[in-house]
């Protein structure tokens, strides 16, 4: 094996390297040369780049390589060690002897250490030159060279003498440190107050989001930053121009998805919203309202564009807003105590089902409410990594279909499971809803009290009479009538005002079972009469029925 590449090698090297630093076409024009001399050259350029690496295989390198290069593990530290090879004979012969000085040279030319890290991790297309031109002369490949088993020869340098060993690399890497957090603080400053746009948009809070990050969309240095994440560019220009649509700040919504023209190809969220304004700005004012809680609000926003037949041919030419439209309207009229009418608006979106499982789910839910058990579990995904609503509603139907024992390990699988990122706290709060009250009819109040606790958090900063809210606190009336406390049951129930839809029937549910249990049965069935009128206009067949049977029991 050679112990120092020949001429030839670095020759080769100088003749090949482009005009401006390009590791990969010099890996390149290296390849084709090699393949044009034969086999026994690309052997010979093998061992010659060997010898060359294991040359660098020293402790003073790796130190200083440490020192210069954010995180330079084993096979950072090959390539940067064949990035040296790459630059030449002179480069190399200098990292060999003045490793220090060869890094502070380097990291003043690159500005940071990140940066020189990146730079000299191109060195890695010199690693695979003689197996692609050996693979292209005999259709065999050569083994890359890669990281050393065993540590460099010599004895290893005391981390704490680092300072000492090489003083002038180390004053530098550490104001290149200091530089560095401070930008990396500057930039996770800058994060943090973008997710709080978005977050303040996604929450329906538009124009707090727009105080936020219209700011940071003005200012060039901000932007430039946004700029370099395409996540992150495409979303903050997606939340101003809905914003500005849905104020009616049109132009200069325009203006906003112009910028990003260059993203509408992969981005069609921007595309659309430039090229329907007009529309867009109704649809999404219509889904602010129902984000919101504003639901009859949305409803009358967006049903009047479902039911104009021009509105709804370019709505619907667009499956995004199309299912978008037809599922805020299905959330409202469930809400409504309005399962017909749902019924009606899921058929016109019914083809989307296969792709899209909140309208699957949603159409699952109208079929529970029906009492049409069979259909409903035909829409529901029972697998146990399912989503979130799949599983909930499957435990509901469980529940509904006599499997009691099944319907409750499927409610307590839910308390266990952690918030995924992507989740939205408020439907993680209506899954825990749902098992709260599977775990109530089945008399389990610890568990049940267990999904309350764990709702609250989810709906903090909510209105009162947020929809989801007032759920919550008849559930917590739920779990204090199983809990042998009636009175504070009906306490609580009385402290639900404003109801509307379905609340409504919740509300009057929990009453009765507290009178009931109290033993004031005439006042009880009147209660239970007016649950079950309420959910007879709104076609929860199921649950009407079942409650007539309790009614029926009580025998007033």
């Amino acid at each position: 094996m050679k112990t120092e590449p020949g001429l030839e090698f670095w020759g080769l090297l100088d003749q090949t390297r482009p005009p401006e630093e390009d590791p990969a076409a010099h890996a390149d024009a290296l390849v084709e040369v090699l393949v044009s001399r034969g086999a026994d050259a690309t052997l010979e350029f093998a061992d010659d780049l060997d010898a060359a690496l294991t040359s660098l295989y020293t402790w003073d390198l790796r130190w200083t390589a440490n020192l210069a290069i954010f995180e330079c593990s084993d096979e950072m530290f090959l390539h940067l060690r064949a990035w040296l090879i790459g630059r030449g004979y002179t480069t190399w012969a200098v990292a060999r002897y003045e490793a220090e000085a060869t890094f502070l040279n380097l990291l003043r030319e690159t500005g940071n250490r990140v940066a020189l890290g990146e730079r000299l991790a191109g060195g890695k297309h010199l690693l695979g030159v003689a197996s692609r031109a050996h693979e292209a002369l005999t259709g065999r490949r050569l083994e890359h060279p890669g990281p050393e088993a065993d540590l460099p020869p010599g004895e290893p340098i005391d981390p704490d003498r680092a300072p000492i060993e090489f003083p002038d690399l180390y004053r530098a890497a550490s104001t290149a440190w200091s530089e560095e957090r401070e930008a990396m603080l500057q930039l996770l400053d800058l994060i943090e107050t973008v997710n709080d746009g978005l977050d303040a948009a996604a929450f329906g809070k538009h124009e707090k989001g727009v105080a936020i990050l219209r700011p940071l969309f003005d200012d060039p240095e901000s932007w430039d930053k946004i700029s370099a994440d395409p996540d992150m560019r495409t979303g903050v220009a997606y939340a101003l121009g809905i914003a500005d649509m849905m104020a009616g700040r049109v132009d200069r919504a325009a203006e906003t998805f112009q910028r990003l023209e260059a993203d509408f190809g992969e981005v069609p969220e921007l595309r659309r919203g430039r090229g329907s304004v007009e529309l867009a700005e109704k649809v999404t004012d219509g889904f602010v309202a129902v984000g919101t809680g504003n639901h009859a609000r949305g409803d009358a926003i967006l049903r009047s564009l479902v039911d104009d037949p021009e509105s709804w041919e370019i709505i619907s030419a667009d499956s995004d807003l199309r299912t978008g439209v037809a599922y805020a309207l299905v959330v409202g009229d469930l809400i409504a105590g309005n399962v017909d009418r749902a019924a009606e608006t899921f058929l016109r979106v019914e083809s989307d089902f296969p792709d899209v499982p909140e309208l699957r789910r949603g159409m699952a839910q109208v079929e529970l409410a029906r009492g049409n058990l069979d259909a409903a579990a035909a829409l529901l995904d029972p697998a146990p990594d399912a989503a979130r609503f799949d599983r909930i509603l499957t435990a509901k139907l469980a529940w509904r279909q006599g499997d009691r024992d099944e319907a409750v390990r499927r409610a307590l699988e839910e308390l266990d499971r952690d918030m995924a990122p992507e989740d939205h706290p408020w439907d993680v709060a209506g899954a825990l809803l749902q098992a709260g009250h599977v775990l109530v009819d089945a008399g389990m109040a610890s568990e049940a009290r267990r999904a309350a606790r764990e709702m609250k958090p989810l709906l903090r900063g909510t209105e009162d009479d947020f929809n989801l809210k007032q759920e919550w606190r008849l559930l917590e009336a739920a779990v204090a009538r199983i809990s042998g406390k009636p009175a504070k049951a009906l306490e609580l129930t009385e402290r639900v005002k404003g109801a509307d839809g379905y609340t409504v029937a919740t509300r009057h549910r929990e009453r009765a079972r507290a009178l009931r249990d109290l033993g004031r049965t005439g006042e009880a069935a009147v209660a239970y009469q007016e649950a079950i009128a309420v959910l007879e206009d709104a076609g929860e067949r199921w649950e009407a029925r079942a409650l007539a049977d309790e009614l029926a029991a009580l025998g007033a």
